[in-house]
C-alpha cells in the first residue's frame, strides 16, 4: 500500500486532492485561504461512495474510518493500530527507489522489473504553505499526522533499512534507473535493439529490451489504461 501523507514543509494541498472540483477551487482559493475558512476546510462532498470530507482526515476515512469519531482521538490510534497491523507491503513516496529494491529483494525480482519513468502530477507553480500554515494543517488533521507517523515507522522498522550497504544501493539504483531512461531507452528505440548493462555488486547482466523501453516511455493516459485493466482482470 502506497503511503501518500507527506509532512513536510513543502506540504502542498493540491498534490493530495487531484479531482477537477478541488483544483477548481484551489485555483480560485490559496491553500491559506481554504485552512482560514471552515466552511470550505470542513466541507463533504458526494461521490460514488457516498459523502467524504474534502481535506479533513481525508485519508483516514478513505481508510474506512468512521468520520462521525473524528474528535474521538482514541478510537483514531485504535483504528491506525489496526490498520498497521494488517499492512504486509508498505511503499512510501518519501523513499519510492529504497521501497522498490525492498520489494525487490522480497520478491526475488530482477531490476528491469522496478525500472520506471517519473511522472510530473502537479503544477510546480503551486503556491507553498507558510509554516503557520502547516502547523493549523496538521493540527487539525493530527489523525492523518498519526497515521503517516505510524507507517513510517513501519517502513523503517523493516530488516535492512538500517544498514549504509542497502543505502548505498539505494544510491546506485537511482543513478541506473535515470541512466536506462535518459541514454539507453532512447538507443535501444532507436536502433530497435536491445542492450545490455553488465553485472555489478548489486546485479547480474541485465538486458534492457525494446519491449521494456517501449513501456517505460508509454504516455501517462497510456499507463492509466494498462493499470485500469489490470486491476479489472
Amino acid at each position: 500500500m502506497e503511503a501518500n501523507y507527506q509532512l513536510e514543509a513543502n506540504y502542498k494541498l493540491k498534490a493530495n486532492y487531484q479531482t477537477d472540483k478541488l483544483i477548481e477551487m484551489l485555483s480560485i482559493q490559496s491553500p491559506e485561504e481554504v485552512l482560514s475558512d471552515n466552511a470550505t476546510l470542513y466541507q463533504k462532498t458526494r461521490g460514488r461512495v457516498g459523502e467524504a470530507a474534502k481535506f479533513h482526515l481525508r485519508q483516514l476515512e478513505w481508510l474506512g474510518f468512521e468520520y462521525k469519531l473524528h474528535d474521538n482521538i482514541t478510537a483514531i490510534r485504535e483504528y491506525i493500530a489496526n490498520i498497521v497491523e494488517r499492512m504486509d507491503i508498505i511503499i512510501l513516496n518519501d523513499h519510492f527507489d529504497a521501497s522498490l529494491l525492498l520489494l525487490r529483494k522480497r520478491f526475488c525480482w530482477k531490476y528491469t522489473d522496478i525500472f520506471y519513468k517519473s511522472f510530473t502530477v502537479t503544477n510546480s507553480s503551486q503556491e507553498l504553505m507558510s509554516q503557520s500554515a502547516i502547523t493549523k494543517l496538521l493540527s487539525i488533521n493530527l489523525g492523518e499526522q498519526l497515521l503517516y507517523e505510524a507507517i513510517n515507522k513501519s517502513w523503517w522498522d523493516q530488516s535492512g533499512v538500517e544498514k549504509s550497504t542497502f543505502w548505498n544501493e539505494v544510491s546506485y539504483f537511482k543513478r541506473l534507473n535515470r541512466q536506462v531512461n535518459a541514454d539507453v531507452c532512447p538507443q535501444v528505440l532507436s536502433s530497435n535493439a536491445d542492450y545490455q548493462i553488465e553485472a555489478t555488486e548489486y546485479h547480474n547482466d541485465l538486458l534492457v529490451s525494446v519491449e521494456l523501453c517501449t513501456a517505460l516511455n508509454m504516455k501517462m493516459s497510456e499507463v492509466k489504461k494498462v493499470l485500469m485493466n489490470y486491476a479489472l482482470g
